[in-house]
Formats: C-alpha cells, sequence, structure tokens
C-alpha cells in the first residue's frame, strides 16, 4: 500500500516538507491541506518540486489510521489542529512543526494524553554534533562540576529572503510568533541532553519594537545537578551561530551547529566530533540532510529516542507559555 501523507500548512516550512516527502517516496501521495484553497501558493524555492501535488481545504481533510500528518501552519494553530487530526483518527501518526504549543492551556491538555503515534519537529536533534553529544553527555557530564552556555543567534530577515519577513508568522505573537516560541531548538537541546534541569529564571523582550511586533530575544538559567546551564536566544543577530560551550576543571569546548565548528582544551573523556563527509557543504543541503534524517525516522517503524514524542514536549515547554 502506497503511503499517504497530508500536510497542513503550505507556506515555507510545508512545502519544504512536501518537497522532500516527493523527493524520499516518489510512488506516495503527498498532499497539501490549505485553509484557504482559492489564494495562491507563496512562491519558495521548493515550490517547482511541489506544483503538480494536489492540494486541498483544511475542511476537506479526511484521515485514516494508516495515513500520515505533518502540521506545518502557524505556531498558534498547532494544538487546534492536532486535536483536529485526533478527532477523525486515534492512530494515524502526526508530525508537529515546533513549537508544539503557545499557551500552558494546550500544553497541560497534551501533557495528559497518552499519544504515542505524535511527534515534534526537531531537526537539530539529528545533528551530528548533537548525536555526538546525546551519545556522549554522561561521560562528560561525569565530572564533580560544569558550566554550560548555549547560544542560538540567528537573523529572522534573512529567513526566507523570497519573502517580506514582516508578513511571515514568526515576527507576529498574534500568531504564536516571536523568538521564545519559534527559535526553541535551544530549549530542547537542554531537555534532550540534561533531562530534569530546573528552570530557575527565564524572561525574553522586545529590543526592536518598532520593526518585530513579539519578543525577539530569550534568555534562561537551568540547573542540572546544581550544575548552571545558561540559555541566551535571539532574533536580531548579524553573526548567526548554534553554539554550546561546556567547562569542566579538567577540559572544555565549544561547537557550532551552524558554522559547523569544534574546538576543545585539555584532556576530553571521549573522542571529538568528526566533522568529515557527515555534514554537507552547502546550508541549504544540510538543512534538508537534517529533515530528511527527521522524516526517515518518523516513518520508520520504530521511531527513534532521538524523535521527541509531542506529550513529553509539552509538558518540557509548559513553562515558557
Amino acid at each position: 500500500m502506497n503511503k499517504k501523507f497530508f500536510v497542513i500548512g503550505c507556506g515555507s516550512a510545508g512545502q519544504r516538507y512536501m518537497s522532500i516527502l516527493n523527493t524520499i517516496y516518489p510512488q506516495s501521495e503527498v498532499i497539501g491541506v490549505r485553509r484557504e484553497i482559492s489564494t495562491p501558493l507563496p512562491c519558495s524555492p521548493f515550490f517547482e518540486n511541489i506544483r503538480h501535488n494536489n492540494f486541498i481545504s483544511l475542511g476537506d481533510l479526511s484521515l485514516a489510521d494508516h495515513d500520515y500528518a505533518i502540521i506545518a501552519n502557524p505556531n498558534i494553530y498547532h494544538s487546534t489542529t492536532y486535536a483536529y487530526i485526533r478527532d477523525q483518527s486515534s492512530t494515524c501518526r502526526i508530525l508537529i512543526e515546533k513549537p508544539v504549543c503557545t499557551t500552558a492551556e494546550d500544553c497541560e491538555r497534551m501533557s495528559e494524553l497518552e499519544d504515542p503515534n505524535s511527534f515534534v519537529s526537531f531537526q537539530y536533534r539529528y545533528h551530528p554534533f548533537l548525536l555526538w553529544l546525546r551519545m556522549n553527555i554522561q561521560l562528560l557530564a561525569s565530572v564533580e562540576c560544569f558550566t554550560a552556555n548555549i547560544e542560538h543567534m540567528d537573523n529572522v530577515k534573512t529567513w526566507h529572503p523570497w519573502e517580506d519577513f514582516s508578513q511571515s508568522y514568526s515576527v507576529h505573537q498574534s500568531l504564536g510568533g516571536g523568538c521564545t516560541h519559534t527559535l526553541c531548538h535551544a530549549q530542547d537541546v537542554i531537555h534532550h541532553l540534561f533531562p530534569g534541569s530546573s528552570l530557575i529564571v527565564s524572561q525574553n523582550g522586545n529590543s526592536l519594537k518598532q520593526i518585530y511586533p513579539c519578543d525577539d530575544w530569550f534568555s534562561a538559567l537551568y540547573l542540572h545537578q546544581s550544575n548552571p546551564i545558561r540559555l541566551f536566544t535571539s532574533y536580531v543577530s548579524q553573526q548567526p551561530c548554534f553554539a554550546l560551550s561546556f567547562v569542566t576543571e579538567r577540559f572544555s569546548f565549544r561547537l557550532d551547529m551552524l558554522t559547523p565548528s569544534f574546538s576543545y582544551e585539555g584532556a576530553l573523556p571521549c573522542k571529538p566530533p568528526s566533522l568529515s563527509n557527515s555534514i554537507p557543504q552547502s546550508p541549504d543541503d544540510f538543512r534538508r540532510h537534517l529533515f530528511t534524517s527527521l522524516l526517515l525516522d518518523f516513518m520508520s517503524t520504530t521511531p527513534s529516542t532521538t524523535l521527541p514524542r509531542a506529550t513529553s514536549v509539552a509538558r518540557d515547554f509548559h513553562s515558557y507559555c
């Protein structure tokens, strides 16, 4: 039986999913689901690979238990779209673009569910550096004390150069946008690598109110077994990075997943990550590599623990809503 995919939301994120699915599952049916079927599709770089796909309205969506759904509409609609799908099928597999929820109420509701077939799209979990960290974190963190810093700095204006960034839901608080919700890979790294960490304090703000009608930075302090972990994310950096620094008395290292680069001092208790052929040179090819790895895991018979479960993410992210 050929697979059938429904991608809800056909902006740049939805078109990326459709394009990759067309490539890795060419015999399957990939259907775009749109709120307004009559409005023109945004013309992203993925458009040429999806223009022959079928498109339907959200009201015409009908799911069977063996189908697959990917939720990629504006952030504020993620949890209601999830509920809409679950009303049609209790077992179809669902992938939700991050963030899974944008309100505390939605997080509470989803975290109470038992749903082993719903997952969240945090593609950086498939980065070779994060895979290395996940494999070695117990050894790295077994020292008496450490400090860690995570920075995710980006410039939201450059994300989609083919469209006006000011029209994107990612910069509109009313659509669930903002740095805290949209640039939330850093928070996921903490929950993924340091489970059980306590959030001590967090804050966000808007440094450029006239440009971004949303928060454009977020900072937080966590404790993991008395070890401090600091986090900072920003929408307005001119020097993008997604970096983790880890410091102990015996060794220290810094890695950047965007460059990519890795440097260390002292005696690492494990072999450093390889930068050989595992990372494509082109940033666009690399992003496609990460999303492809995530989708292949999502489609596997038994998805790995790298792919986060939606109910677990809802519990972890309740504090940010």
